[in-house]
């Protein structure tokens, strides 16, 4: 896998030309805003600050936020230029959350194996609160705005995003979803989650065999994955390569 060209079409299709149902796109000079319908969930997307200083731009976005009343993430790439991007976002009140490892695996060849779990596609609301209460065990945060998100992606457009959940033992155990973008790729791989005593049992080869192989019968090249530290020696075990490593910084504005 040519890393260079994977990173170059995954800011060309995920990043400049990034589209999400029910979202507003704003591309200025040199961001790309997405800003969500609630509270939660707006991002930059993209930024290049062409050789200008980065604060007065940074302190734009703020600014157009504050307004809005949204918070925001700034994802930033190991790849992205000024390197020192994420002090200049703590500098005007980004908090940082842990860093991960940007992954992608390339679908040409790929192989599912034989499993006994059953993953269960997600389509209702009641669904989608047993996928999210997986998460809130696994992270033990409170994850009711994904709920509303995924819930909302559901209704707007379904053919964007497939949602499964693994049940065991009269509950749910394990979930997961893969999100397509139009035009693309890639498709990324995100919100895995799997309750304690249900890991090392194969359902996470389960729940990346089927979302691989939609992936593959929808003509896209690359499966993509933001993995923890946690996570990148379970997915480098299944073929993932580490591209680029990646930092979420929030912005809370001003209640």
């Amino acid at each position: 896998m040519n890393h260079q060209e994977v990173i170059r079409l995954y800011t060309e299709h995920e990043r400049k030309d990034v589209n999400i149902s029910g979202y507003t796109k704003i591309c200025t000079e040199h961001t790309v805003r997405l800003i969500a319908p609630d509270e939660h969930g707006s991002f930059i997307a993209f930024f290049d600050f062409k050789g200008r200083d980065p604060l007065p731009i940074i302190r734009e976005e703020v600014a157009c936020f504050e307004k809005l009343g949204k918070n925001f993430e700034w994802k930033t790439y190991s790849t992205d230029a000024p390197d020192n991007i994420g002090e200049l976002l703590i500098q005007q009140g980004f908090e940082p959350d842990e860093p991960e490892s940007f992954m992608a695996l390339d679908l040409t060849g790929f192989k599912s194996t034989p499993s006994d779990w059953t993953c269960t596609r997600i389509t209702t609301p009641e669904g989608v609160a047993d996928v999210v209460s997986v998460s809130e065990a696994v992270w033990n945060k409170d994850c009711s705005h994904q709920k509303q998100h995924l819930i909302n992606q559901l209704e707007t457009a379904p053919e964007l995003i497939s949602i499964y959940c693994v049940y065991a033992d009269g509950k749910p155990v394990s979930s997961a979803r893969i999100e397509f973008s139009e035009n693309s790729p890639f498709a990324g791989i995100w919100g895995g989650a799997t309750l304690q005593d249900y890991r090392k049992k194969g359902i996470y080869q389960t729940l990346l065999n089927i979302r691989a192989q939609e992936a593959i019968e929808r003509g896209y090249q690359y499966l993509i994955i933001d993995a923890s530290e946690m996570s990148r020696p379970i997915v480098e075990r299944h073929g993932f390569q580490f591209i680029s490593k990646t930092t979420p910084y929030e912005y809370k504005v001003s209640k």
